[in-house]
């Protein structure tokens, strides 16, 4: 084993040839299937609003920042309205990207070996988890731009110009376009300015300086889409859906939510899947402490302050923990790098490859896995929007009651509300088994006025199909049937007939 990595370490574009075939084939399964994961038909469903005119958080609701979905559409302009293939690409070439920052970041602190290793272990490691943690979610495609801010942030450190601090935080502000949560890396940097005084005695302006330029970095890309949403008229609307969204989605999280349930078992669970990297990189921490280097202690502050955004509302989504990733196995690379003898390296090889290989597996038959352990329903979103799009015109819009949005995407037909998934009518709290409790009343967690954008949108396009998902329980929405909602069961009852049943979806057509 340690006579492959010589090997692989002799010459780096070689290294990075093999680094780029490893990634593809550890990721090949995403390019079988259309959705790896629910998240996924959901920004498929707002970017295709966009491209078709309409307005973000006025014409389709969410409570993301807008950038994931313009980056949807924008695959979907490339490779076509309703091919995922261009995204799941894009999501390969961004995990690759993260692998070449990393290794730039290393060897900007002189370290290049860490970086090739740091680079091999964020392409393993990114994959070893959940079938559908390799799925372009926000946090997957945010990384990139957070690792591109530590690298330019040390590259400005070490050159001392004030363009890469500005770099680093543009970085820091695309990223919290993609996810608030990356908004941890402003506190980050602010609580590395302050430690590392012990570090390097740097005067306090310098470091107010940078941080100020950093903070203007930050503000470039932030302000100008704050101010394309205002331009646009839907700025009260993102304020409403997104901003004050985002925090009731936490809070709804943190009320339902049991935490260290979830933080044992789903936190535990990644732990065990990635566990070369955690053993070595605590090893780095107690080896060498915080405040060792500066670099050191920015990987450890990163490290650590990320914990906060992946445990923020107890959901521990396997996605979350992606965020953890990049200085993970940074730190652990220079634990390896500073091992380099023939026992450390064999088992460093077993430890990268058994979870690899597992989790590969998992991925060769996805449908299988999610017969076994029905989560998403991905399959069956699929089974029903594709026989609607043989059985209906292209014309023809559809409302989808529960949380289905693939039907959508796979039928090729028009929303006819800005709301793709219906949780905020219903109060369900995604990721609480709790809302999934018939004793448990979840009124109170709905959006007061969704119910009124609901009816006005009914109102302007009255659907030419109900889908009714409730009777076939996809994603736990056998609790909320439509009857249980008095003006909404009267509204299907006297505008429209029932028509097909397929899957145990109800269908039901307006009437003429």
């Amino acid at each position: 084993m340690d006579q492959i990595f010589t090997w692989l370490f002799e010459k780096k574009i070689r290294f990075f040839i093999v680094l780029f075939f490893i990634a593809l084939f550890l990721r090949i399964s995403s390019f079988n299937y259309t959705f790896l994961d629910v998240d996924e038909s959901q920004f498929a469903g707002f970017a295709h609003v966009l491209m078709d005119g309409g307005l973000p958080y006025k014409d389709s609701l969410d409570t993301k920042p807008p950038l994931i979905y313009l980056i949807y559409a924008a695959c979907f302009f490339v490779f076509g309205k309703y091919s995922m293939v261009g995204v799941h690409l894009l999501s390969l070439l961004i995990s690759f990207g993260v692998s070449l920052t990393l290794y730039r970041i290393a060897k900007e602190d002189g370290d290049e070996k860490a970086g090739l290793f740091a680079a091999l272990f964020f392409a393993v490691f990114s994959t070893t988890y959940l079938p559908k943690f390799i799925a372009t979610s926000i946090t997957s495609v945010m990384i990139l731009p957070l690792a591109l801010s530590v690298c330019f942030w040390l590259k400005g450190e070490r050159l001392f110009r004030l363009r890469h601090d500005g770099l680093a935080g543009f970085f820091v502000g695309l990223a919290f376009l993609l996810k608030y949560q990356a908004g941890i890396q402003l506190v980050v940097f602010f609580f590395y300015l302050v430690g590392s005084f012990k570090l390097k005695k740097e005067e306090v302006m310098t470091s107010v300086i940078r941080y100020l330029v950093f903070l203007a970095g930050f503000a470039l890309p932030v302000g100008i889409t704050f101010a394309a949403l205002w331009g646009m008229g839907v700025w009260p609307d993102f304020v409403q859906w997104s901003l004050l969204g985002s925090f009731k989605y936490i809070q709804a999280g943190l009320e339902t939510i049991p935490f260290f349930h979830n933080l044992a078992f789903r936190g535990g669970s990644f732990i065990v899947s990635t566990a070369l990297i955690w053993v070595l990189g605590l090893e780095v921490v107690r080896d060498r402490g915080f405040f060792r280097s500066p670099s050191h202690l920015l990987f450890c502050l990163w490290f650590l302050l990320s914990l906060v955004p992946v445990a923020l509302g107890g959901r521990f989504y396997g996605h979350y923990f992606i965020q953890l990733l990049p200085p993970l196995c940074l730190m652990a690379a220079y634990a390896i790098a500073r091992r380099w003898n023939r026992q450390t390296l064999q088992w460093t090889g077993i430890f990268m490859l058994i979870p690899a290989l597992f989790f590969w597996c998992l991925r060769v038959d996805l449908k299988s896995i999610d017969n076994l352990f029905p989560d998403d329903g991905l399959f069956q979103q699929q089974a029903i929007g594709e026989w609607i799009q043989k059985n209906t015109k292209p014309d023809d819009t559809l409302f989808v009651w529960g949380f289905a949005t693939a039907i959508y995407f796979h039928a090729e037909r028009k929303p006819a509300s800005r709301f793709l998934w219906t949780d905020l009518l219903t109060g369900k709290v995604p990721g609480s088994e709790k809302s999934n409790d018939p004793s448990f009343e979840t009124k109170q967690y709905a959006a007061p006025k969704a119910w009124t954008a609901l009816w006005e949108d009914f109102e302007k396009h009255p659907p030419t199909y109900f889908v009714d998902t409730a009777p076939a329980d996809i994603h736990n929405y056998k609790k909320y049937p439509v009857v249980s909602y008095p003006e909404l069961d009267r509204f299907l009852k006297e505008k429209y007939r029932f028509w097909k049943n397929v899957d145990g979806c109800l269908l039901y057509r307006r009437k003429m």
